[in-house]
C-alpha cells in the first residue's frame, strides 16, 4: 500500500514539476534593412544590409547564394549606408524616367527596401552604374 502511495505521489510530483517547453525565440535573429542583388547569367552577386534585435549591424556578401563575408558595422555607418541607399531606391523608383523601351526587360538588379522591391534592367544605363558604384564603394570600405 505504501509503494502505491510514493508512486501516485512521484507522479503527481513529476507532473507539477515537468519542465516547461523551451522558447525558440533567438535574440539573434536579424532582419534585412535593404539587399541589392545583382543577375548575371546563372551568377548572382547578393549585399545585405542587416540589423539584430540587440540593435548590431552587418553588412553581408554572397556569391551565388553562398556567404562570402559578413562584417560588423557600427550604427552610424550603417545610418549614412542606409541614407545612400534610400536616396538611390526613390530616385530610382520615382524621380527618373521609366524605361521607353519596348523590348522585354532583362533584369541585372533586384532591389529590396524593407520589403519593397524594383527590379533594374539592363537597358537602363545610368542605374546600372549608380549601382556598380556603389557596389564596388560597399566591399571596398567594408568587406576587404
Amino acid at each position: 500500500m505504501k509503494s502505491i502511495l510514493v508512486f501516485i505521489f512521484s507522479c503527481c510530483l513529476g507532473s507539477v514539476y515537468a519542465q516547461e517547453r523551451t522558447s525558440n525565440f533567438d535574440l539573434r535573429t536579424q532582419k534585412t534593412i535593404f539587399q541589392i542583388k545583382k543577375i548575371e547569367g546563372k551568377n548572382s552577386e547578393q549585399i545585405n544590409l542587416k540589423s539584430s534585435i540587440s540593435g548590431q549591424y552587418s553588412v553581408d556578401h554572397k556569391l551565388n547564394t553562398q556567404s562570402q563575408m559578413a562584417k560588423k558595422i557600427d550604427i552610424v555607418t550603417a545610418q549614412k549606408l542606409d541614407d545612400e541607399f534610400v536616396d538611390k531606391f526613390i530616385n530610382f523608383k520615382y524621380l527618373s524616367k521609366e524605361r521607353t523601351g519596348k523590348e522585354k526587360c532583362i533584369e541585372i538588379y533586384s532591389l529590396d527596401l524593407r520589403g519593397e522591391t524594383l527590379k533594374i534592367c539592363s537597358d537602363e544605363k545610368a542605374k546600372v552604374n549608380e549601382l556598380d558604384k556603389m557596389i564596388v564603394k560597399i566591399k571596398e570600405e567594408f568587406l576587404k
